[in-house]
């Protein structure tokens, strides 16, 4: 895998192309430190917190990409690569930065993906952006695979779940000969992934929901 820090960098409007040695190429998006070079960095606070693990392993680095392709032939391009999305040890955020920013601009929108847990973070974010006086709009967009939220007809995750459930069933029902297998399905209080995929597979000849 070719270095970064000797690499060539071409930017354009949608994505940032990054060059190494042996055909290695980094497909990246622009980030705020392309325009602000001089833009500090802070530690990050899930260092102190101790629900998270501190080992520098959980970090990742400016090196640290995945692969496109996960089988590449011997003597072959390297290929595309892209950059993991995991806590880094350092981030570009602190309430200082963001009160100047907001200050700056007529406000700035902070818009966050997740479930139960990353909507609970959304919401203390907000009250503390409201304490500060701060112009910054949250918007909370929920994102979970048990697809237990009123209104939408689906939500994200939810096919992928059901496809692979779908999956387990069929490697159930091939792995004995006239025998009976079970799948267990995650899905809270809910149980739309079961009933979905008991209805998309053929191999199925009941679904219970508690």
């Amino acid at each position: 895998m070719g270095s970064l820090d000797d690499s060539i960098a071409v930017h354009n409007l949608n994505k940032k192309i990054v060059m190494g040695d042996d055909g290695y190429v980094l497909e990246d998006v622009p980030h705020l430190s392309d325009y602000i070079p001089s833009l500090p960095t802070y530690p990050n606070p899930l260092k102190n917190n101790p629900s998270y693990s501190i080992v520098n392993q959980y970090f990742v680095d400016e090196d640290d990409t995945v692969a496109q392709n996960i089988i590449v032939r011997k003597n072959s391009p390297t290929g595309i690569h892209f950059r993991r999305a995991d806590p880094c040890q350092n981030v570009y955020f602190s309430w200082t930065m963001l009160t100047h920013v907001s200050n700056m601009w007529r406000s700035i929108e902070v818009y966050i993906f997740g479930g139960d847990g990353t909507q609970k973070g959304a919401s203390v974010l907000f009250e503390e952006i409201t304490r500060c006086s701060l112009n910054v709009v949250v918007v909370g967009i929920p994102k979970t695979i048990d697809n237990d939220i009123p209104i939408i007809d689906k939500s994200f995750g939810f096919d992928s779940a059901v496809e692979e459930a779908q999956r387990a069933a069929h490697v159930e029902v091939m792995s004995f000969e006239n025998g009976i297998g079970v799948v267990k399905l995650m899905g809270r209080d809910s149980g739309f992934i079961a009933m979905y995929a008991s209805l998309a597979s053929r191999d199925v000849d009941c679904c219970l929901i508690p």
